[in-house]
């Protein structure tokens, strides 16, 4: 008899634990500290000592966090700013924010000292921005917006000076930028619903190929495997190249999403997007082919930016409270699902032959005792 419920426990596991891995029905959302007076978090980035910082519409502040988002402080002023839209930090551990500012402008904001002060490099004859890009060679390029014209802006000398070096024809605004591992960048824009491609540094752009129905491409990213995955307006379809571009086939779909705001690959593989309409963050660990939901957001319409952080932990910027969320996921080790890595796991690992757990996972599981920490 003995024999026998151990031979049944092992076929048991081996068919339920790789499901319990892929989906993990803990995994929840949690909402971190108040991020007073805004609405919608644009952007998120994580400093390289650790700091996360939060661009916010409508009152055009960043905040920034040092212990994972349980307090939240608004850093000094951005003059006349009125949205923050993208972030990020260059090698030198300078911060540029990308800004709408008031009236009709842009701007890029650059902080040498964490956030404590800010110094402003317009971008002539922009009104608008929305993206943001640090490419391998230290060059910076601002997607924006020109008088219901799409245009591509450049800095050469740290953001203290922007030149605008192209316009994307039939497009009016570029929400998304990204430097593929060749190289290439691409841009996603509006209203047109095109991807456009430049392989000499930004002087020159390329269509590339039809993403059927697409009218705004919302966010960009790039896999391991060097796919290209592009989420789009007004279906809320993701679209994925693996020929850099010349061919978009549209993935699978996701459920009640009108549009695709924001697209990350996790350490793991796996792909989130952040979605608008019921504001959910869909999941796919097979390169698209099937999307399933993370869990709910209390009040959220939409999931603007995603971030995962040195620590493995994903955080959420929301439209309509303006509050950042971070993702709680289940150790890979917790087999029995109760946030403890002891000697009940011990057992279901023994038994069946790590269930797709490795030794060097599970010895660093072993002993957590708040699994995941939450904040």
């Amino acid at each position: 008899m003995h024999m026998y419920l151990k031979t049944l426990t092992r076929i048991f596991w081996s068919i339920l634990l790789p499901a319990v891995l892929a989906q993990p029905a803990l995994a929840e959302w949690v909402n971190t500290g108040e991020l007073s007076g805004e609405t919608i978090i644009y952007s998120l980035l994580e400093a390289s000592d650790g700091a996360i910082y939060a661009g916010a519409w409508p009152g055009g502040n960043v905040f920034k966090t040092t212990n994972g988002g349980v307090i939240w402080a608004n850093m000094a002023d951005l003059p006349n700013a009125s949205v923050v839209a993208s972030l990020l930090q260059s090698p030198d551990g300078a911060i540029y924010a990308a800004c709408c500012v008031w009236p009709n402008k842009a701007a890029v904001f650059k902080s040498s000292d964490g956030g404590d002060s800010w110094i402003a490099a317009e971008l002539v004859g922009a009104t608008g921005m929305d993206s943001l890009l640090l490419a391998s060679d230290g060059s910076l390029y601002a997607g924006a917006t020109c008088q219901m014209q799409a245009a591509i802006y450049k800095s050469i000398n740290s953001g203290d000076s922007w030149t605008k070096i192209a316009e994307l024809a039939g497009a009016v605004y570029v929400r998304s930028l990204l430097e593929a591992d060749d190289g290439i960048l691409y841009a996603g824009t509006g209203i047109n619903g095109a991807v456009f491609r430049s392989t000499n540094g930004g002087d020159n752009w390329t269509n590339t190929g039809v993403l059927s129905g697409a009218e705004c491409i919302q966010s960009l990213v790039q896999t391991n495997d060097d796919a290209i995955y592009a989420g789009t307006t007004p279906n809320g379809d993701i679209f994925k190249s693996t020929d850099g571009g010349n061919f978009w086939n549209n993935t699978a779909d996701l459920t009640g999403a009108k549009s695709v705001l924001s697209l990350l690959e996790a350490f793991d593989g796996s792909i989130y997007a952040g979605t608008f309409s019921n504001g959910d963050v869909f999941r796919s660990i097979d390169g698209g082919n099937i999307w399933t939901t993370t869990g709910e957001f209390p009040d959220v319409y939409g999931v603007e930016c995603l971030l995962q952080t040195s620590t493995g932990s994903i955080y959420a910027g929301t439209f309509h409270t303006g509050d950042v969320f971070v993702y709680i996921l289940p150790c890979k080790a917790d087999f029995d699902g109760d946030r403890d890595v002891d000697g009940s796991d011990l057992a279901f690992f023994a038994s069946d032959g790590g269930g797709g757990v490795t030794l060097e996972e599970f010895a660093a599981d072993f002993g957590t005792t708040d699994c995941p920490a939450g904040i």
